[in-house]
């Protein structure tokens, strides 16, 4: 059995039967694909053939197994990755750029004896070949012969046996071969194909594959042995073998530790700042945790595996590793499997922070987080924000209150989830963005993190802030539950009872709904909220406070959610919805979406709510999303009741100050400074091409608004209550902190909408692309064609000649071609083209 995946983005299934296998190659739709990559090949547009190969079906013929992880997206699922593969026996030999697949298969068949005693080929069993989507190419796959080696070591050897020259690139574990049509193949052994299975093989080799080394395991000691032997000649070792098109080889240099350097920085200092800020693995992660380490330092060694070695060294917990279990082979076998995998354009961003972090004489700065927005959306991440955040809060009486129990890392977290409940209170006031209108405050706060991470931070906020909302429903759902018993005993009393005036449903004024809030109650909910406001009557927002992320998404699959995630969409610039249906329960009305929202959950729940297929919605870009950084192995702080009660009081207190708010908030200053922010960003991303940027930097201005006016407004009113004369709330005195305070919002809000939805954008505006593009014209007509070997002045005797046709054929076609423009009369005999 192996593994088979339906294109380049699915999930892996495992093929066991010979039908699904044929139901996979022998089908009119992977023909019609094949032809299509053909085709783009044959016409040189390379990008083309990429793309239409990453549509095709993919076998993954040396892995018999996958086990449940997490993509990049957070998404759970077999997904093809290396570290979750488990290995078959089969192998796959890849002969590439050959004119003649089918005449090379014939001569290795016909010229090589595999199933004779004394042949070389006794040790392999072909159970299948074909030519591949490229028609250049030859694909063998065959069983494994665990005294040879890995598969790599395989592949060297049966090629060697076969007198071919082999593409290493099929040595992977979980690398996939992409499926052709049944035509193509040229040759199946059905019951070997499906049914081999050698589990001794992942015993013996599975495991370094899962570590991440698919580097040949005999031939490379046999290298080592060489390499050793040559240098204790005196001799210069030759360069280290590298797998063919993915990386830099190995070259063998005595390189020094203090002569390592990343422009003018010493790698000593970058490992010292990257050691400080990740952190050292626990006994028994080194080996995985060094592979990734490793991944990082060789973008500062131009992937060279022997200053690799040196670098790594650098770092404290690596040489104590080697000293103390003196396996210093272990880790240069590390560098040296690290430097052949495939290198990216941009270097990764757990190194461009720290580079961020030390300027050029290797001093760390005290501001990670740059003036350069796109230098601080690369580099910034918790404790980063951290860094900016700490002062502002010194003159900050409502988030630094909101926060004080939470780590430094989360108070950013803190800030959020606060925020949007002291927006919400602040329903019956406004104030004047620099587009010229009137702008409510509107946020939708997300807080992602582990399971069991803190995050039920936001619950106690949640039940100290909100309490006074809670509060004003308090009436209207005794009201309502009054309304529904009455009813319900009506309905089962006695005739004369039943002749009693009939009740009328109360109209309550209800704000605090829960997830599971049907949309006939949502609409009422709406519109019931409402209340006079400086003589104008105004809606008020509708408030959901929800724990689990995931109970959200679980409720949109049933009744009680469906429709609303137009609602969630609308509700960031209080655009309108309605329903119009005939049932006497319906709310026939079009209503004005006010609703705020605040949830927490994980990155699986995220990637059900969001993901490829609905990503491109815009419901990303309207959420304040942040990560909340996990506690692993550490306790939680001893926490003081007294104090701990003390703090819920005064924050319920100032529920009740921002739900009092009334009319316009005059904040003038911090709606220019952010107006600037959102220029400053959109000429960032011209200069880099930066649509993902553009993208978010037009919400994020919002955020940086409504998550600033809780700071100004809580000031002005401390200051009231501490006797200062002269304060007016809805007029505020904007600082300059509160200006630093609102860039350090924008900048955060568009930090983690990339992480979590940037690359994601970027897939699908590309998916998007290529799908929706002018038909290219692959082929002109004959008649074009003869028309293009005419010279520039003909007569009709020359297209008659051209043409082969009569002559009335050629005056009827000279017609045509003067009626189309494409030519124009000189004189009587003579035309030109035009």
């Amino acid at each position: 059995m192996f593994c088979y995946q339906r294109n380049h983005y699915s999930q892996v299934e495992v093929i066991n039967k010979i039908d699904d296998f044929y139901a996979v190659i022998d089908n009119d739709e992977l023909r019609r694909k094949i032809a299509q990559c053909r085709e783009a090949l044959a016409s040189g547009d390379d990008k083309l053939y990429a793309d239409r190969k990453k549509q095709l079906p993919m076998f993954i013929f040396q892995a018999g197994a996958v086990e449940v992880s997490t993509n990049k997206k957070g998404e759970e699922g077999l997904w093809r990755t290396q570290a979750h593969t488990f290995l078959n026996g089969l192998c796959v030999l890849d002969i590439d750029h050959i004119d003649n697949p089918a005449e090379v298969w014939e001569n290795i068949y016909n010229e090589h004896p595999f199933n004779v005693t004394n042949s070389p080929l006794v040790k392999w069993h072909i159970v299948a070949a074909y030519i591949t989507p490229s028609g250049h190419g030859l694909k063998v796959v065959f069983t494994a012969d665990p005294e040879i080696g890995n598969l790599a070591d395989n592949q060297r050897a049966f090629a060697q046996a076969l007198g071919v020259i082999s593409d290493e690139s099929i040595k992977d574990s979980s690398r996939a071969s992409f499926a052709v049509a049944k035509e193509d193949f040229l040759f199946i052994d059905e019951p070997n194909l499906i049914n081999y299975f050698n589990p001794n093989y992942d015993k013996i080799y599975g495991e370094n594959y899962r570590k991440g080394s698919s580097r040949p395991v005999k031939s490379r000691d046999k290298a080592l042995a060489k390499e050793q032997e040559t240098n204790k000649g005196g001799e210069q070792a030759s360069e280290g073998e590298s797998s063919q098109g993915e990386g830099r080889s190995e070259e063998s240099l005595d390189v020094k530790e203090d002569e390592l350097m990343y422009g003018s920085i010493p790698v000593s200092d970058i490992a010292e700042r990257y050691t400080r800020k990740f952190g050292s693995p626990i006994k028994g992660d080194r080996h995985r945790y060094l592979i990734k380490v490793a991944g990082h330092f060789r973008y500062l060694v131009d992937n060279n595996a022997s200053k690799l070695k040196v670098a790594v060294r650098t770092l404290p917990w690596v040489r104590e590793w080697e000293q103390s279990e003196n396996n210093g082979s272990e880790i240069d076998d590390i560098c040296r499997d690290v430097c052949t995998y495939r290198m990216w354009r941009e270097i990764p961003k757990a190194v461009a922070c720290v580079l961020r972090n030390t300027d050029n004489s290797g001093n760390t700065g005290a501001n990670p987080v740059s003036e350069s927005l796109g230098e601080s959306i690369v580099q910034s991440d918790s404790r980063a924000i951290w860094s900016r955040l700490r002062n502002l809060l010194e003159d900050d009486p409502v988030y630094s209150l909101c926060t004080a129990h939470l780590a430094d890392d989360n108070k950013i977290a803190g800030v959020f989830v606060a925020g949007g409940m002291f927006c919400t209170l602040a329903s019956r006031t406004h104030y004047l963005h620099y587009d010229g209108q009137q702008h409510r405050m509107n946020p939708q706060v997300f807080v992602i993190g582990k399971p069991a991470s803190g995050k039920s931070f936001a619950d106690e906020l949640d039940k100290a802030i909100m309490s006074v909302l809670r509060a004003a429903d308090e009436p209207g759902r005794k009201a309502e539950l009054a309304y529904k018993k009455e009813s319900k005993k009506r309905r089962t009393s006695n005739k004369a009872s039943k002749n009693e005036k009939q009740m009328e449903e109360p109209e309550v004024c209800i704000r605090y709904i829960p997830s599971r809030t049907s949309n006939a109650v949502f609409y009422k909910r709406q519109m019931n909220a409402k209340e006079l406001v400086d003589g104008d009557i105004m809606p008020l927002h509708l408030y959901t406070f929800d724990s689990e992320l995931d109970s959200s998404v679980t409720a949109q699959s049933g009744g009680t959610w469906i429709g609303k995630h137009d609602l969630e969409l609308k509700a960031f610039h209080n655009e309108f919805s309605g329903v119009d249906y005939a049932n006497s329960d319906s709310v026939n009305e079009v209503i004005q979406v006010f609703w705020n929202q605040i949830v927490t959950g994980t990155d699986v729940s995220l990637a059900k709510k969001i993901n490829l297929r609905n990503v491109n919605d815009g419901l990303c870009s309207r959420i304040a999303i942040c990560r909340i950084a996990s506690d692993d192995y550490t306790m939680i702080a001893h926490g003081n009741y007294d104090e701990r009660l003390k703090q819920m009081e005064l924050l319920k207190q100032w529920g009740v100050e921002f739900d009092n708010l009334r009319g316009e908030i005059f904040i003038p200053k911090l709606v220019e400074h952010c107006y600037k922010l959102c220029e400053k960003a959109a000429k960032s991303a011209a200069v880099k091409q930066d649509r993902v940027l553009d993208y978010f930097r037009k919400r994020a201005v919002f955020y940086a608004e409504w998550f600033t006016i809780p700071r100004i407004i809580g000031r002005a009113i401390a200051q009231t209550k501490a006797g200062k004369e002269g304060i007016n709330i809805m007029k505020p005195q904007v600082k300059q902190s509160d200006l630093d305070f609102a860039e350090l919002i924008f900048d955060t809000i568009i930090y983690y909408q990339d992480v979590f939805f940037g690359s994601m954008l970027e897939e699908v505006w590309q998916n998007a692309q290529n799908t929706f593009v002018v038909r290219r014209q692959t082929r002109t007509t004959r008649n074009e064609e003869l028309f293009s070997t005419l010279p520039e002045t003909f007569n009709l005797d020359n297209v008659r000649t051209t043409l082969g046709g009569t002559l009335g054929a050629s005056r009827m076609q000279l017609r045509r071609w003067e009626q189309n423009g494409l030519i124009k009369r000189i004189d009587k005999q003579t035309w030109k083209k035009i």
